[in-house]
């Protein structure tokens, strides 16, 4: 409770006692966002020497500190994680195809429970899990989508890192939701941290305004509220969406959503592909 409220000094002793699957990871975010450095160092070292490097939240604060404070990053779930965002156009959504249209109607009509979440502005996100409804439009996108995580697998086998090692062999779901937005939509930077690889597929999208950023979908290795130093400068990367695309990336690569201005409703679906069995 104390970790899901913010209050990471109070959560911090509770994951050092817990040993539950993923305290490592919640130890390392606690103390880098209490900005106890020289504690943080400690824990990623004896992280780094306990054995394999398969945790998404573990690698996006190690990078995040390397590029912070200089040195390297010897964290090997995926050190490169912009060479391993792979971009597609799907026929299938584009245009007046019959799947799109039928996905739009289900969002619309379908009356699935919709919520609102501290990082996403002048928008809602469905509840529960998009693949796991009966409505066949939903039925399809899963399947589709589990063929564009097979060719992922596929573009970048024999990479050397674990994020392609350990991809998992059952192509499963931690869960799919959609996203709407209104003029003035945006979703801040951020990761999932239950996932392996995230994806999101666009269904529409607004104009993008004069700057031709407004609504895109940004990449990079900051996010979350965690500390920078004076004068460093985050890489990042704007991905240049359009409607039918799909993007999958690490999921350790932060994401966010460029706000804008255009009264047109901005919808896309997004998941998360899950773990291997016993990865943590």
């Amino acid at each position: 409770l104390c970790y899901e409220q913010g209050e990471l000094d109070a959560a911090l002793p509770w994951f050092q006692r817990a040993g539950i699957r993923d305290s490592a990871a919640r130890i390392l975010y606690c103390l880098y966002r209490c900005g106890k450095l020289a504690a943080f160092r400690d824990q990623r070292d004896i992280v780094l020497a306990a054995g394999e490097h398969r945790s998404p939240q573990v690698a996006a604060l190690l990078a995040h500190h390397a590029m912070n404070f200089g040195g390297s990053n010897d964290y090997r779930f995926c050190p490169q994680p912009f060479d391993y965002v792979y971009r597609e156009s799907l026929p299938e959504l584009c245009g007046d195809a019959p799947l799109r249209g039928a996905l739009l109607r289900d969002i619309d009509a379908a009356g699935i429970e919709e919520r609102t979440q501290g990082r996403l502005h002048h928008g809602v996100q469905s509840a529960g899990h998009l693949f796991q409804r009966e409505e066949d439009s939903f039925q399809q996108l899963a399947a589709l989508v589990r063929r564009h995580f097979t060719r992922y697998r596929e573009r970048f086998a024999g990479a050397d890192c674990e994020l392609i090692r350990a991809f998992p062999r059952e192509l499963d779901f931690e869960s799919a939701w959609y996203i709407r937005m209104r003029r003035g939509g945006h979703l801040d930077a951020h990761i999932h941290e239950g996932g392996w690889v995230s994806g999101v597929l666009y269904l529409a999208l607004p104009e993008r305004g004069a700057s031709g950023r407004e609504g895109c979908f940004e990449l990079g290795l900051h996010g979350d509220n965690y500390p920078l130093q004076p004068g460093v400068s985050p890489p990042a990367r704007v991905v240049d969406i359009q409607v039918g695309d799909i993007v999958l990336f690490p999921a350790n690569l932060f994401h966010r959503t460029l706000p804008f201005e255009s009264e047109a409703e901005r919808v896309c679906i997004a998941f998360d592909l899950k773990p291997a069995a016993g990865v943590s």
